[in-house]
């Protein structure tokens, strides 16, 4: 929504691309500021009462975003050059990706990134070490959350239209999907975690076909998939 609203007041696709992530960014730390003292079950509710919030938020404002009506998302263009197709779409997509796993490869091996892994396996152990956990997570949610805006850019462009249902709690477990499936930890898993939750609409829909059509048609059968492999 603000890569989108920013391009419309005129803005190029790059400088809204990085305020974009610098927007995400800071929120996600605010959000990491306030969670930086839950563990466990309790960061899972905060962060999904945080996302029906926003989902609420952005169904209301419907001066800024468009509400329950929709937003246009205006067509992109990046240095002068239209990327209508998809394949352009797709290529793009691919260098932005190999970027940001270039980038968090790199951090990982940093003392920053260090800092992350030790604060996951042992935070008892990690704050005896010296490692002040409650910025450790404001870092994480940041650069977590500018990550994640880098992909609602893209993602915004290939939707074309957007609106709060676009992001439920479906697409939620969707994302952690891919993250447990791939397994925790690893930056390749959660590549190949994101091919296989990909793949599975279309092994749903296999699935629908083979299965008697009592079963086959029944509302809510990807949810429950969706929790069966989780």
């Amino acid at each position: 929504y603000s890569h989108s609203i920013l391009m419309t007041t005129g803005m190029p696709f790059a400088v809204s691309l990085v305020l974009t992530m610098v927007l995400t960014g800071v929120v996600g730390m605010a959000i990491g500021r306030s969670a930086s003292k839950m563990h466990g079950f309790y960061l899972a509710v905060a962060t999904l009462a945080f996302l029906i919030i926003i989902e609420t938020v952005i169904g209301e404002w419907t001066d800024l975003t468009g509400g329950y009506a929709g937003y246009v998302v205006p067509e992109l263009q990046v240095f002068g050059i239209y990327f209508v197709e998809a394949w352009q779409q797709y290529y793009l997509d691919l260098a932005l990706v190999l970027f940001v796993i270039w980038g968090v490869a790199n951090l990982l091996r940093s003392p920053t990134g260090r800092s992350f892994l030790a604060v996951r396996d042992s935070e008892l152990s990690a704050r005896s070490l010296g490692v002040n956990i409650e910025w450790v997570k404001i870092q994480s949610f940041g650069i977590s959350a500018a990550i994640t805006g880098l992909a609602g850019v893209l993602l915004a462009h290939h939707l074309g239209y957007l609106s709060p249902e676009t992001f439920g709690v479906l697409e939620s477990l969707k994302l952690m999907l891919m993250i447990v499936v791939g397994g925790l930890g690893s930056i390749t898993g959660a590549i190949f975690g994101a091919i296989f939750v990909s793949l599975l609409p279309v092994l749903l829909s296999i699935l629908r076909d083979l299965l008697p059509g009592v079963v086959g048609q029944q509302a809510g059968l990807e949810s429950m998939l969706f929790g069966l492999i989780i």
